[in-house]
């Protein structure tokens, strides 16, 4: 009668774990797809209706991880950590966290995360100052950090100011632009805004001859307000990874140079270290034009993205 019993059980964990999974199909298919938003919508429904377990507790709080949604990421992740995680999870949680002021139980997070990955750079920087944040709020206030005029309610990041008195930015805010799964915000931009004498920013306007269908962004202009290096999506070169049990298609951001005539930005050009195996982005040129600072998680590096540099000659470029 035992053994029974313990067959019985088995049969029916079993076919609990199989409907979770058929359950979480949907939700799954559009998390690998990247559109957390909607993901993060159809994990809920499975929380909601009592079919959850850890494993839609995890996919939930990673999806508002990486839509930034900082108080529903902390939510279901303190749901997740209920039982032993990975480093990376208490490394996640922690961040979130921070973000929402929550310093002792990210420390608290943090250490849990320095126990499981104590080589890890990111636990010997924590291990070595645990105590930094009375240090952060002893230093002496050197500016103030005010709303600019040209914010939007979208996505606006990546400011440049140029010697001409222009700042170039990237932003969401053209709703008549497609939105994209990962966040539901219409596709990046490339804009350009007036910097004028009493501090303040306006007039801003999305730059001509640059912008494509893609996200672009964001940029850095050369000191003599010559020379732009942005990022944009390899779809524009025709290249790109299918995935045909997603039925998607994969680009990555590649680097490109532009250069100004008149007011104008022409001869954009795709930066010759592209690679469709991996991204290049976050482009930063040095003052005298001749090192060209990036983010990549191409091979080589410490993992996951890392900043590199390459030299640049005109149109020539070193090896990164």
């Amino acid at each position: 009668m035992r053994k029974l019993y313990i067959t019985l059980s088995f049969v029916m964990v079993s076919g609990i774990l199989s409907a979770q999974n058929q359950y979480t199909k949907a939700a799954d298919k559009l998390f690998d797809r990247y559109e957390y938003v909607d993901a993060a919508k159809e994990y809920l429904k499975l929380a909601e209706g009592n079919k959850a377990d850890s494993y839609v507790y995890k996919q939930l709080a990673e999806s508002y991880y990486n839509v930034f949604n900082t108080k529903e990421a902390v939510k279901w992740y303190a749901k997740v950590v209920e039982q032993k995680q990975d480093a990376e999870t208490y490394y996640k949680y922690a961040q979130m966290l921070k973000a929402e002021g929550n310093f002792n139980e990210s420390d608290k997070q943090m250490q849990q995360f320095a126990q499981l990955a104590p080589n890890d750079q990111r636990a010997k920087a924590f291990v070595s100052k645990p105590n930094y944040l009375p240090e952060l709020k002893g230093q002496t206030k050197l500016y103030d950090i005010a709303k600019s005029d040209v914010s939007s309610d979208k996505t606006d990041f990546g400011a440049v100011l140029t010697n001409d008195n222009n700042v170039y930015f990237s932003s969401s805010r053209n709703n008549s632009r497609k939105t994209n799964g990962w966040n539901e915000e219409p596709y990046l931009d490339i804009y350009k805004a007036t910097y004028n004498a009493n501090g303040t920013i306006s007039d801003a306007v999305a730059v001509e001859n640059i912008n494509t269908k893609w996200h672009d962004g964001p940029a850095s202009i050369s000191s003599d307000g010559t020379t732009m290096y942005y990022g944009s999506e390899s779809f524009n070169e025709k290249e790109f990874t299918k995935d045909k049990p997603k039925n998607a298609k994969f680009g990555k951001i590649y680097l490109y140079k532009a250069t100004k005539e008149g007011d104008k930005w022409v001869n954009a050009k795709p930066l010759p270290f592209n690679n469709k195996a991996y991204d290049v982005r976050n482009p930063s040129i040095s003052k005298d034009g001749k090192t060209l600072y990036f983010s990549s998680n191409m091979p080589g590096g410490f993992g996951g993205e890392d900043i590199w540099k390459v030299s640049v000659n005109g149109d020539e470029y070193g090896t990164p």
